[in-house]
Order: structure tokens, then C-alpha cells, then sequence
């Protein structure tokens, strides 16, 4: 949920990006799915740069650890 995702985007301080498909058939979903992901991956990466930016000490893992 819209609710979940942006508690934990707060609670890790990292930016999180959400897409979600409307399609009605399979070919439209597979076509939509390359797009959207293509898209929420730009979109993490302008705002992790944006964070930078707004503030230089910020230190994101590229590798979190595993619990």
C-alpha cells in the first residue's frame, strides 16, 4: 500500500520509487512493465541525487546488510 511504502522510505531514510499497471491484457502488461520499471529506476536514482545534493554528508548503502 501507498501507506506501507512511504513508512518505509521514513523509517530507512531512503528514496523508494512505486509503479503500479493498469492493463488489460498480458501484451500490455509486459510491454507496460519495461516502461514503468525503466521509469521507477530513473526516478530513485534523480531523487538519491537530489539528496545529495540538498545534503553532501548522506550515506547511502549500496549493499545494506542482511538481517
Amino acid at each position: 500500500s501507498g501507506a506501507g511504502i512511504t513508512r518505509v522510505c521514513l523509517e530507512s531514510g531512503l528514496p523508494i520509487a512505486n509503479g503500479v499497471l493498469t492493463c488489460e491484457t498480458d501484451e500490455q502488461a509486459q510491454v507496460r512493465a519495461q516502461v514503468k520499471g525503466a521509469e521507477c529506476a530513473k526516478a530513485v536514482v534523480e531523487m538519491a541525487n537530489l539528496a545529495l545534493a540538498l545534503t553532501p554528508d548522506i550515506d547511502f548503502e549500496i549493499n545494506p546488510p542482511q538481517a
